[in-house]
């Protein structure tokens, strides 16, 4: 048999071993229910890399939720960021997004990359997802547009604060109030000490500039708005995680309330679910406490 025999002899058989590549190794690698299996079974402690649909990450396998989430589905929260920008309809020229509780960039980093913002300020106390922060936001090619700060935010610059570190999950470190004797939190968790900084001793704003404050810091949201009563006084947009249980334990909802009524801000929208658009009232957030409950889940709210 000559060579051409050969080949049309072969060739239907080449077809289909590329046809049970495709079916058995590059099919279950774009699943994800591959990916989770990935993921669980990756050990403690590895560093490994997510593909987003247009960004890349250093992740850890020992955060349970962000990262996991983030190497299952590609994204993490970024469908809110981009529902408020529809409500804000915001030009992304000479816009800024101030990104409290960066983690490891998954909402700064695809806001800069799929332009959203034109520059990003990325704030994040833990030193690991600091570090995996800086690392992702070079790995992505952003150094030039998203500056970062290793620190915490609250009402006071310079204050000792610490900060308590969730193991398994990374999104969910702590600011304590109050001493370990006080504290309801079910879990026993390691605690560093941070520096706080205050939005207002960093930050100026610029009228010129669209701005949007995004903040996920589990609860201690209300001393950091009450330190940045000067910025607040504009009337900047707000994304903010609101949760009961987070103010409750860091004693801050009242920080909040006063921080958002005195700077006459006056609608709210709840990011999850049917999009409704409310009046901001002292009674409105209160009703909105209770029909969460102090044991329920959080709401992301967009304030204007």
């Amino acid at each position: 048999m000559n060579r051409s025999c050969l080949m049309k002899f072969f060739k239907p058989l080449r077809n289909i071993k590329l046809c049970l590549i495709k079916i058995f190794f590059w099919q279950p690698l774009k699943a994800k229910s591959f990916r989770r299996w990935v993921f669980d079974s990756s050990p403690k402690n590895t560093l490994m890399i997510s593909n987003a649909k247009n960004e890349n990450f250093i992740i850890s396998s020992q955060d349970k939720t962000i990262a996991r989430e983030l190497y299952i589905t590609k994204e993490y929260d970024l469908s809110k960021l981009e529902t408020a920008l529809k409500i804000l309809k915001f030009d992304k020229l000479d816009s800024l997004l101030i990104d409290v509780g960066a983690n490891i960039g998954t909402i700064c980093i695809p806001a800069i990359k799929r332009n959203y913002f034109s520059k990003a300020i990325a704030i994040e106390p833990d030193p690991i997802n600091f570090n995996l922060l800086k690392a992702n936001i070079y790995l992505n090619d952003l150094g030039d547009e998203i500056d970062t700060y290793n620190c915490a935010l609250g009402e006071k610059a310079e204050e000792d604060l610490i900060l308590e570190l969730s193991e398994s999950n990374f999104g969910d470190h702590r600011i304590r109030r109050g001493s370990p004797e006080e504290e309801i939190d079910q879990f026993n968790k390691r605690n560093i000490q941070v520096k706080s900084k205050s939005i207002d001793s960093m930050f100026q704003y610029d009228s010129n500039q669209q701005v949007l404050l995004w903040m996920d810091t589990q609860g201690y949201e209300g001393y950091i708005l009450a330190g940045a009563s000067n910025l607040l006084s504009n009337r900047i947009p707000i994304v903010v995680e609101f949760w009961p249980y987070g103010m409750m334990r860091a004693n801050s909802y009242l920080k909040l309330k006063a921080a958002l009524i005195s700077a006459g801000y006056q609608t709210f929208y709840k990011l999850d679910g049917d999009i409704v658009q409310e009046k901001l009232s002292e009674a409105a957030l209160d009703a909105l406490w209770s029909k969460i409950g102090e044991t329920g889940k959080f709401t992301d709210l967009l304030i204007i």
